[in-house]
């Protein structure tokens, strides 16, 4: 060991002595030991440590066993050697580097079978070893001396060259004012980002107090009345709720774009930055080894996080531009585009958040991949915790599924009046994960929809109102399906009922008879859940009709002939 740290005296005494006249050698920092521990390697038969130079791994040597000490002495004499070739003198009242890039060369000269690499340009007349070229280097990488000795003559020709151009006075200069320009136009950039971030944030916040404000409003509008009441009012409500609904679409969908391009701005300007930063620091050789360690460190793993922030907000504007144009090509009924317009909004929220879950993980693996973790062992990790997540929420993954299926399907919506398992009443949320109803007394009940089994939709396209009056036993039944059908007609020929009355009549005829009454039974098609006061109101215009017609009407039919 003292020998080898008396050579590397002597070759920067050497280096020292060769520089031209009037030239001072600028002191350097001790670097006793250049390469970390950690940096050793065991393989196989061979210990390699890495030769390193701002930063940058060159190439590893090797040696046979286990020889640690000897490796790391091998490291540091060629790393002090290269440090005193990229030395910087005083020349004069200038500063410049000790050897001189434009004649600078690095040849091989061989020597007991094995070859040794120095350095030599314009300016010293006699060779600097840099390093010897081992047997056991050849073997290890797989070649000969020869060839193996060319090639890291080249790698050191060309690396040295770009660190000796690195630093001269003006490049230095030239780098600076590089720099400086582009840190200029990076604030430049953000204060511009910046004014767009706060327009869109402020954009963003007048249409959620607009939607606040609408959400109050609508709260007490579709305020369920008591129960007796409630299925008079269901209709009016479910066009309330609907209507509500629908508009808060356009501003929903255009507060989420104004989120998502502001969310990516800011992650933008973040990205800039940090690559900024990095690029400024990796053209200095002082500071070279902090951005490679900035750039594959721990801001390495910063970095995936950043660029998978970007692309994850990207992806939702384009998710909410591609939802706004499905929405406009659509073409259908007036209901069918009502009830579209609400399913858009939903199933582009599930597969935003499909997209989040996908780039978060992907980005985590990357992360564990970075830190040195294999890529086998990172996939293996990611596919245990799925498994567990997936076991320990199974219902939540059911609901999930469910609630895809329902909106896909288009089972049901946001203002259809439906019977979900024993709980019937308006839909007033829904999500993947849950459907919420209000029923006839004003309740707000929560259903997941991995407990749903069987669901009953009152208000999809039609109604139906299965009529039955019951006649008195004496009564002619021509007469009183005369006098039934003369009601139904007059509710069609009324501008108030005309458009309740989809098919005004389906059938009608004389359904059943006993001593007690005769039942006269019709059917009439209606716009959904408009059922119910299409019924109270036929009931109205047959007593009319009957009494005109001296009919008269028979006992009450039990409900197990009716339901």
């Amino acid at each position: 060991m003292p020998v080898l740290r008396a050579l590397a005296l002597a070759l920067g005494l050497a280096l020292a002595a060769s520089a031209p006249a009037g030239a001072q050698v600028l002191p350097t920092l001790p670097s006793a030991a250049p390469t970390s521990p950690f940096d050793i390697q065991q393989s196989g038969i061979y210990t390699t440590a890495p030769i390193v130079l701002d930063g940058s791994v060159l190439f590893r040597i090797a040696a046979t066993g286990s020889a640690t000490s000897s490796i790391a002495e091998r490291v540091t004499v060629i790393e002090s050697v290269l440090q005193q070739i990229t030395s910087q003198i005083e020349v004069g009242d200038e500063t410049e580097t000790a050897y001189d890039p434009a004649t600078f060369k690095v040849s091989a000269v061989r020597q007991n079978d094995e070859d040794v690499l120095e350095a030599i340009d314009g300016r010293h007349h006699q060779a600097v070893p840099i390093m010897t070229v081992t047997t056991t280097d050849a073997q290890y990488n797989l070649t000969t001396v020869d060839a193996l000795a060319q090639s890291w003559q080249d790698t050191l020709q060309s690396a040295l060259v770009k660190a000796l151009i690195k630093r001269q006075p003006a490049q230095v200069r030239l780098n600076l004012q590089r720099v400086a320009i582009a840190a200029g136009v990076l604030l430049v950039l953000t204060l511009i980002l910046g004014w767009i971030v706060s327009l869109l944030r402020g954009r963003s916040g007048a249409l959620r107090e607009t939607l606040e404000q609408r959400a109050a409003t609508a709260g007490e509008a579709t305020a369920t009345p008591d129960a007796g009441a409630a299925q008079e009012a269901v209709h009016h409500s479910r066009r309330r709720l609907l209507a509500f609904a629908l508009r808060r679409i356009a501003p929903e969908q255009r507060m989420r774009i104004y989120n998502a391009v502001a969310d990516v701005l800011v992650w933008l300007v973040v990205l800039l930055w940090f690559v900024g930063v990095t690029w400024a620091l990796a053209r200095f050789p002082q500071t070279t080894a902090t951005a490679r360690w900035l750039w594959q460190g721990a801001l390495g793993v910063a970095g995936i996080w950043i660029v998978a922030a970007l692309v994850n907000r990207l992806l939702d504007v384009v998710i909410q531009r591609a939802a706004s144009v499905w929405h406009v090509r659509y073409q259908a009924t007036s209901e069918e585009r009502a009830r579209h317009s609400l399913r858009i909004p939903t199933v582009a929220n599930a597969i935003a958040g499909f997209k989040t879950i996908l780039i978060v993980f992907i980005a985590a693996l990357a992360s564990l991949s970075q830190v040195g973790l294999s890529i086998g062992s990172v996939v293996t990790i990611g596919g245990i915790a799925a498994l567990g997540v997936s076991l320990a929420a199974q219902n939540l993954v059911r609901d999930i599924v469910n609630g895809f299926l329902v909106l896909f399907e288009d089972q049901y919506v946001v203002g259809d009046y439906v019977t979900i398992n024993a709980q019937s009443g308006l839909v007033e949320h829904l999500t993947l994960r849950i459907a919420q109803i209000r029923d006839a007394g004003g309740n707000l009940i929560t259903i997941p929809h991995s407990s749903v089994t069987t669901v009953s939709n009152h208000s999809r396209n039609w109604s139906r109102v299965d009529y039955v009056v019951s006649a008195a036993p004496d009564a002619d039944p021509q007469a009183a399906m005369a006098a039934v059908r003369a009601a139904i007609e007059s509710m069609a020929a009324d501008p108030a009922w005309r458009d309740a009355l989809i098919m005004p009549l389906e059938w009608i005829g004389i359904d059943s008879m006993t001593k007690d009454w005769i039942a006269i039974r019709a059917a009439l098609r209606t716009a959904p859940l408009r059922q119910f006061a299409v019924r109270r109101e036929l009931n109205d215009r047959v007593v009319r009709e009957f009494r005109k017609a001296n009919l008269g009407f028979g006992v009450a039919i039990a409900d197990e002939y009716y339901p």
